[in-house]
C-alpha cells in the first residue's frame, strides 16, 4: 500500500506527502486539481513528483523544460499513459493509441480539420447557433439571469453530434433525446467507477469487464449510430462534409493508391494566439514524424475517433464560451472593443469562395474520440468567456464594437473575417489562458531520459505531467496572472509571451487536432451572442465561481476546458477554436454580458482531475439595440 512511497525523496525531489494506497490522488477529490497543481508549485517548485497509486510521476512546469519534452525529444515522449489500453474500439482513438499506429491516424485525420474542411462545416456550425440564439433570446427579453453552463452545453452538444454522428438534436428544446441522455452517462460517470479504474490494475479490471470509465452501453449506443450512418451512406452519392464523412472518404481512398501529402497549415494560424508557439522547428519534427507511415484505418479506429471527437469537443469549447462571456460581463471595455472590431471588419470583408486508409473501426474510435473531446472542453471554454465579459464591461464593449465591424449585410461574418478579428482571438486566448478547460498534459518515456541539467533522470516507462493551469497562471509568465486581460494577446503583444507558457492546446506532433473546429465553434457562438446581448453580474451570479471536482476538466458548476504541447497536442483544436470563435462573435454583437448580484466572484469550481470547469456561471444578459 505504500510501495515506492520514497522513490521521489530518495532522488531529492520535493513534494506532497502521499497517502496509503491512494498516493495524492484524494486530494483531487477534495480540492479542484487547477488549485492545487498551483498549491504545489508554490510550495515545491516547477519540477516536482507526486504519486498516482503506488506510481510516481513527474510534474514539470518549465517552459524551456515543456519544449524538450514536447518538441525536441518528442521520439522519447511520443505516447501518453499506455497502461489502460482495455476497450478493444476506444484503445483505438487518437487520445490513446500509440507508436507507429498514433502516427498512422494522426496522418489521416489531420487534414480533416484543415482550412477548407472547416469551411464545409461552418454552415453546419451556424445552423445550431440559430438554435441557441432563438433559445436566448427567451432569457434577454427581461434582462433575467441564465446559467450559461448549460445554454453553451446544449449547443457544443447540437454542434459535435451534427458534425461527428450526422445527428441532428435540439439540446434546448428536447434534454430527453436518447443522444443526450448517453451523452451524460459519458460525462458524469460514478466516482466509485472511476477511482477503480485509477487505481486497480489491468488484469482486475479485465476479470470485472470494466473497459472504461463510462457504461459501456453508453458507447455501444454511440458506436451503432457511426456503424449506421456508414452503412447507410456507402451506397449513396450524397456529400455531407460532416467528420464521418471525411474520414470514410479516407477509408476509400486507399484503392485509388493516392500519395498526396496534404499540408494541414491554416494561413489563418499566425493570426490567431495558438500560433505563438509554433516555430518552422515544431513543423518539421510533426512533418519528419509523419511523412512515412502507412496510411490505412480499421473500422474500430473510426469509432474511436469519432467517439473521442465528441467527448473531446463538447465540454471544452462549451467552457471556453462560458468563461469568456463572464469576463466580458465583469470586462465592459474589452466588451465594448470586441464588438467595434467586429463591426470594423464588415467594410473589409475579404470574398472566399493523400494515400490515407482508414478502417471502420478505427473510424468508429475516431469519431467518439471527437465527441469526447469536443463537448464538454467548447462549452466549458464559451462559458468562462461569457463569465469574464460579465465581469469586465470595457472588454465587453470593444469586442462588440469589433463584431459589429465584421457583419455583412445579412448579419453574417464570413469564415475567413472569424478567424482574423485580432480581439475576438484576444478574448477566446485569454479565456483559455485564465481558465484553460484541460488540466493536465501526460506524456509517457519511451526509454531512460536525463531531464535537462535539473538532475533528474526518467527510467523507461514512467510517467510525467505538465500543469496546465499552474504554467498559464505563474507570475513569473504573466503580469497579473489571475486578471482578465486580453490586450496580452493582441498581435503586437504577443511577442512578451514567453513561448511554451501558453498551451492550452498542447505542443508538438501531439497537439489538439480539432483546434481549427474548436475555435471556429466558440468564436462564432460568441460573436453571435455578443452582437445581440450584453453579458452583466446578476445578483445569482458566483464571485468567485463554483467549479465542479474533476479530475480532468476545468470547469464551473453554473455561471448564472487550452490543448497541450507538441506533435501530441489536440489535433481537434482549429475546430475547437473556430467552433468557440463562431459563437462568441455571433453572441457579442446581439447581446451585452452584466455582473449581476448573483454573479459568483471568484468561480467555484468543479473538483476534477484533468479538466477545468466551473460549476455554474449566473450572469446577467440583455438584447442590444
Amino acid at each position: 500500500m505504500t510501495r515506492n512511497f520514497n522513490y521521489w525523496s530518495q532522488k531529492g525531489v520535493k513534494g506532497p506527502s502521499p497517502s496509503p494506497m491512494f498516493g495524492n490522488i484524494l486530494s483531487y477529490f477534495i480540492t479542484p486539481r487547477p488549485h492545487l497543481n498551483m498549491q504545489w508549485q508554490k510550495l515545491y517548485g516547477k519540477i516536482y513528483g507526486v504519486y498516482n497509486g503506488n506510481k510516481p510521476v513527474l510534474m514539470v512546469a518549465e517552459p524551456e523544460l515543456i519544449k524538450q519534452i514536447c518538441v525536441k525529444d518528442f521520439h522519447i515522449f511520443s505516447d501518453r499513459n499506455t497502461n489502460r489500453r482495455i476497450h478493444p474500439i476506444l484503445s483505438k482513438h487518437l487520445v490513446v493509441e500509440t507508436g507507429d499506429d498514433w502516427k498512422r491516424i494522426r496522418s489521416i485525420v489531420t487534414p480533416t480539420f484543415s482550412s477548407s474542411k472547416m469551411k464545409k462545416m461552418y454552415p453546419m456550425i451556424r445552423q445550431c447557433l440559430d438554435d441557441f440564439i432563438v433559445e436566448l433570446d427567451v432569457y434577454a427579453k427581461d434582462k433575467g439571469d441564465v446559467n450559461v453552463k448549460i445554454m453553451y452545453g446544449n449547443y457544443t452538444m447540437d454542434v459535435i453530434s451534427r458534425c461527428a454522428f450526422a445527428t441532428k438534436t435540439n439540446s434546448h428544446k428536447d434534454p430527453n433525446d436518447p443522444f443526450i441522455i448517453n451523452a451524460q452517462k459519458v460525462f458524469a460517470p460514478k466516482v466509485s467507477r472511476a477511482l477503480c479504474f485509477m487505481l486497480l490494475p489491468t488484469f482486475v479490471l479485465k476479470a470485472f469487464n470494466m473497459r472504461g470509465i463510462a457504461e459501456e452501453s453508453a458507447n455501444e449506443f454511440f458506436f451503432n449510430i457511426t456503424r449506421h450512418v456508414m452503412k447507410t451512406r456507402s451506397n449513396s452519392q450524397k456529400k455531407y462534409n460532416d467528420f464521418i464523412e471525411l474520414l470514410m472518404n479516407a477509408q476509400k481512398s486507399s484503392t485509388n493508391n493516392n500519395t498526396k501529402d496534404v499540408n494541414h497549415y491554416d494561413e489563418n494560424d499566425s493570426s490567431e494566439a495558438h500560433h505563438v508557439n509554433e516555430g518552422e522547428e515544431e513543423k518539421q519534427v510533426e512533418n519528419k514524424i509523419l511523412s512515412s507511415v502507412d496510411k490505412y484505418i480499421t473500422e474500430e479506429e473510426i469509432l474511436a475517433q469519432s467517439w473521442v471527437f465528441f467527448v473531446a469537443g463538447y465540454e471544452t469549447t462549451a467552457t471556453t464560451l462560458t468563461f469568456a462571456s463572464y469576463e466580458l460581463a465583469l470586462n465592459q471595455d474589452s466588451q465594448q472593443r470586441l464588438y467595434e472590431e467586429e463591426e470594423k471588419q464588415a467594410e473589409n470583408k475579404i470574398l472566399s469562395s493523400v494515400d490515407k486508409y482508414i478502417t471502420e473501426e478505427e473510424i468508429l474510435a475516431q469519431s467518439w474520440v471527437f465527441f469526447v473531446a469536443g463537448y464538454e472542453t467548447t462549452a466549458t471554454t464559451l462559458t468562462f468567456a461569457s463569465y469574464e465579459l460579465a465581469l469586465n464591461q470595457d472588454s465587453q464593449q470593444r469586442l462588440y464594437e469589433e463584431v459589429m465591424t465584421a457583419v455583412d449585410s445579412k448579419g453574417e461574418i464570413d469564415y475567413d473575417i472569424l478567424a482574423r478579428l485580432p480581439y475576438l482571438d484576444a478574448v477566446i486566448s485569454e479565456t483559455l489562458r485564465l481558465h484553460s478547460p484541460a488540466i493536465i498534459l501526460i506524456r509517457q518515456a519511451s526509454e531512460d531520459y536525463k531531464l535537462g541539467d535539473t538532475g533528474i533522470t526518467l527510467k523507461k516507462g514512467q510517467q510525467l505531467e505538465i500543469p496546465i493551469y499552474a504554467v498559464h497562471h505563474n507570475e513569473e509568465f504573466y503580469e497579473k496572472p489571475n486578471d482578465f486581460i486580453p490586450n496580452r494577446f493582441l498581435p503586437e503583444n504577443r511577442h512578451n509571451i514567453k513561448p511554451y507558457s501558453y498551451i492550452p492546446f498542447g505542443a508538438g506532433p501531439r497537439n489538439c487536432i480539432g483546434m481549427r473546429f474548436a475555435l471556429m465553434e466558440a468564436k462564432l457562438a460568441l460573436a453571435q451572442v455578443i452582437k445581440r446581448y450584453r453579458f452583466f453580474r446578476s445578483p445569482n451570479t458566483d464571485v468567485p465561481l463554483l467549479l465542479n471536482k474533476s479530475t480532468i476538466l476545468h470547469s464551473p458548476k453554473r455561471i448564472n476546458y487550452p490543448f497541450g504541447a507538441g506533435p501530441r497536442n489536440c489535433i481537434g483544436m482549429r475546430f475547437g477554436l473556430m467552433e468557440a470563435k463562431l459563437a462568441l462573435a455571433q453572441v457579442i454583437r446581439r447581446y451585452r454580458f452584466f455582473q449581476t448580484p448573483n454573479t459568483d466572484v471568484p468561480l467555484q469550481l468543479n473538483v476534477s482531475l484533468a479538466i477545468r470547469t466551473p460549476k455554474r456561471v449566473i450572469i446577467g444578459i440583455e438584447k442590444r439595440l
